[in-house]
């Protein structure tokens, strides 16, 4: 049986707080981190199959991805 939204939340939530002028800081469980790096993922492979979307929109998204995996993995050396 599926579990809901409710059951699944252990902590508050993703909690997101402004840390200056367009620089935030951003607090998320691992699975909820995933659930948006995913959604980000989606959303990039949607905009490259559509003739439509923005290319700045498709750069930015790209490089926000890559530097998140890089992050990532600087984060998995340290360990």
């Amino acid at each position: 049986m599926a579990r809901t939204a409710a059951e699944v939340r252990h902590n508050r939530g993703v909690k997101v707080e402004r840390a200056r002028e367009n620089v935030f800081t951003v607090t998320a469980s691992g699975s909820e981190l995933s659930a948006l790096v995913a959604g980000a993922r989606l959303a990039l492979d949607a905009m490259r199959a559509s003739p439509d979307a923005p290319p700045t929109a498709i750069e930015l998204l790209a490089r926000v991805l890559d530097d998140f995996d890089r992050a990532r993995e600087r984060l998995s050396e340290n360990q």
